[in-house]
Parts: structure tokens; C-alpha cells; sequence
């Protein structure tokens, strides 16, 4: 019983912690663009990047409650992290890496689960 319980429950708490992160994480970049601003021009991207990738968090975080789209925001999210990973590990800012790696982590977790089809219908 404690299985299907949490076959069902676990990948929605999943994605539920994930999207208040990943909304978090966005709304952040529009909040604290001062710092944003600051650490993507380090990083050398773009002038007003940041924005997208906010932009691109905020989205994903509500796409994965719309069934038929969940996954790709599943699949974006990882490739955000997964750059998000190499940024810092490029420019040596390794104390910072925990962060990512461990949404990265959450995020495959997800994603395998979608995947084998486990849980409710609202991760579909």
C-alpha cells in the first residue's frame, strides 16, 4: 500500500517542489537583476540573458502542470541546469555548483519518472 502511495504521490511532490524552485529561481533574476546582471557578465553572456533564462525558468515551472507539455519543460529544465553546471565549473566557481547539481538531479529523477510512466495522470 505504501508503494502505490508513493508511486502516486511521489513524482507530484516532485514536480511541485520543482516548479516553486524553478519559479523561485526565475522570479529571482527579474527581483535581484543587480546581482544577475553582475554574474552574467562574468560569465560573459549576452547583455539582458539573464532575463531569458528567468524568462525560460518561470515557464518551464508552469509548464509541468500541463500534461502535454510537462516533459519538454522536464527536458529543458535539465539543459538549463546542466549549463547552469558548466558555467561554474568553467569559471572555477566550484561553491557554488551544489545548487544545480542537485536541481539537475531532482530534475532527471522527474524525467525518468515521466518516462516509465509512474504516478498520476498529472504528470502524463
Amino acid at each position: 500500500m505504501k508503494n502505490k502511495k508513493l508511486q502516486k504521490y511521489g513524482p507530484l511532490t516532485l514536480q511541485i517542489i520543482l516548479a516553486l524552485l524553478f519559479l523561485l529561481a526565475g522570479a529571482g533574476k527579474f527581483l535581484a537583476a543587480g546581482l544577475w546582471i553582475e554574474k552574467f557578465n562574468r560569465w560573459n553572456y549576452p547583455d539582458n540573458f539573464y532575463l531569458v533564462v528567468g524568462l525560460t525558468e518561470v515557464v518551464c515551472a508552469v509548464l509541468l502542470f500541463i500534461p502535454k507539455l510537462s516533459k519538454y519543460a522536464a527536458i529543458i529544465m535539465l539543459g538549463i541546469m546542466i549549463s547552469a553546471t558548466l558555467t561554474l565549473i568553467i569559471h572555477d566557481e566550484l561553491r557554488a555548483i551544489i545548487q544545480p547539481v542537485i536541481y539537475m538531479v531532482l530534475v532527471a529523477v522527474l524525467i525518468l519518472l515521466k518516462r516509465k510512466k509512474i504516478g498520476s495522470t498529472v504528470i502524463n
